[in-house]
């Protein structure tokens, strides 16, 4: 009975040994079917990505090929501009100077003297003092300016220059001119000292 006993046991094991194996490969073949499927989601949503990102990248590269192309198109036509320009100016340094005919009618322009461009003399200004570029002028109501070029007198408008003409003093102004008087400065009052 012993052997009986033990083939029995023997047969029990091997049976539950085979049954296990049987269910080891069932539970293997789900996990297989699982995890097959979570390859296969994972392989689509890679897919999906790869191609969300393929656009990405191609729209970035569209978008630098136009920024690219506008300064390259931009600098083509200047450099037409600049060739264009350079052609004419050679064309006219080229070309020589035709004379006009010679009409005995036509004589030249005439000339203004220095006295006809002349500004008029501002009445009832009077220049008193310079000194240092500057100078000291009365006006006709008796208000003294101290002025310098740039400055700005009531009437005569802007100052143009202060200058030394013929042996005077000569303030030039937009609209007028102020000389001085034909007499000497005189040198400041210096009391005499006991």
């Amino acid at each position: 009975m012993d052997i009986v006993v033990y083939v029995l046991l023997a047969v029990i094991l091997a049976l539950g040994a085979a049954l296990a194996i049987v269910l080891a490969r069932r539970a293997d073949s789900r996990a297989q079917g699982a995890l097959a499927d979570t390859v296969q989601r994972v392989e689509h949503s890679l897919r999906e990505q790869e191609r969300t990102l393929a656009g990405l990248v191609n729209e970035r590269l569209d978008r630098s090929e136009k920024a690219q192309a506008e300064p390259a198109a931009k600098l083509a036509r200047i450099t037409e501009t600049v060739e264009r320009l350079e052609k004419r100016q050679q064309a006219a340094m080229a070309a020589p100077a035709v004379p006009a005919a010679a009409n005995p009618d036509v004589t030249g322009s005439i000339q203004t003297s220095k006295e006809e461009t002349r500004l008029p003399v501002a009445e009832g200004w009077r220049l008193r003092d310079f000194y240092q570029g500057r100078a000291l002028v009365e006006s006709r109501n008796g208000i003294l300016f101290d002025i310098g070029p740039g400055s700005n007198l009531p009437g005569l408008g802007r100052v143009e220059t202060i200058k030394r003409e013929n042996g005077r003093l000569v303030v030039v102004a937009k609209n007028g001119v102020i000389i001085a008087l034909s007499e000497e400065r005189r040198p400041p009052y210096v009391p005499y000292r006991y």
